[in-house]
């Protein structure tokens, strides 16, 4: 499902849209939602562009019946999910019908690097990575392109994956809209990201994590084991199956102040998250105190 689908589905429960742009243009909208006599709950999909994360927000907000202030920003770079025909349409200005044929029209731009599957444009501070895997990403990511490019995966099928962007073209639409625009200042952040794992998993940093336990607990209890992650998880510490605490997540720069909880969706089951992010939204009120 492509972030402009999602945003219509998200456009029938609310009449309150706000709107930026993603660094290639593209709009990033955020939906409010509910009663706005208490600070809201601020849902944010992947940094990315993974649409699995997206499909969460949609999924749970459509199915939720209760009044809880939320402010959704499902996509924040909507344009990774429009594959081969956005960006065909940025690069030529028309619509290429595969990949060869959008390679051979940029056949002016030199190759960066070029072999092992995979082909490098850079179109000013655009990398563009033509690969048959994703496996050759991670060399791909080795290359010295410049810190302040955006690169891009171009996959033969036609779809498209964010593998690595400055970190303020991923905080930029989401400060527009939230701070610039909205003035918002939350009660808590939930953050949905895609990973790699087939499982989900809730990470949070370790300051927040004795003030929204009881809320975790709730959260975590709404998915069956099977498809939680750790109870051990590499590289982090794990109070309990499904929870790891690392040192920072993202949106801090965002909201220093505010609770953030981020629910990782695997590649399997993902929609299962949404179980737990409805029980957040029914549970809040354990933040406020009553």
């Amino acid at each position: 499902m492509s972030c402009l689908e999602i945003y219509s589905s998200l456009e029938l429960l609310t009449a309150t849209v706000y709107e930026s742009r993603d660094f290639f243009g593209q709009p990033v909208r955020a939906f409010e939602l509910g009663l706005k006599e208490y600070p809201p709950i601020v849902l944010i999909g992947d940094s990315y562009g993974c649409t699995r994360a997206s499909e969460v927000i949609a999924d749970t907000l459509l199915k939720y019946s209760g009044d809880t202030h939320v402010v959704a920003v499902p996509c924040i770079f909507p344009s990774i999910s429009q594959g081969l025909p956005f960006f065909s349409r940025l690069l030529l200005g028309r619509e290429a019908s595969s990949v060869d044929e959008l390679l051979s029209d940029l056949g002016e731009f030199k190759p960066v690097s070029e072999g092992q599957g995979a082909r490098v444009l850079e179109l000013g501070n655009l990398v563009l990575v033509a690969t048959h895997s994703a496996q050759e990403l991670e060399r791909i990511k080795r290359i010295q392109v410049g810190e302040d490019r955006v690169i891009v995966a171009l996959f033969h099928d036609g779809s498209t994956m964010l593998v690595e962007a400055p970190e303020e073209a991923l905080l930029q639409p989401l400060r527009s809209l939230l701070i610039d625009q909205m003035a918002l200042d939350p009660l808590l952040v939930v953050h949905l990201s895609c990973w790699s794992d087939e499982l989900i998993c809730f990470a949070l940093s370790e300051r927040w994590y004795a003030s929204v336990s009881e809320l975790l607990e709730i959260a975590v209890s709404q998915v069956n084991s099977d498809v939680l992650c750790g109870p051990s998880v590499p590289g982090y510490y794990s109070p309990r199956r499904g929870v790891i605490l690392t040192s920072a997540v993202f949106s801090e720069r965002l909201f220093p102040g505010a609770p953030i909880i981020e629910i990782r969706v695997g590649m399997k089951n993902y929609l299962e998250a949404s179980k737990s992010l409805s029980a957040i939204l029914s549970s809040v009120y354990l933040l406020r105190g009553f």
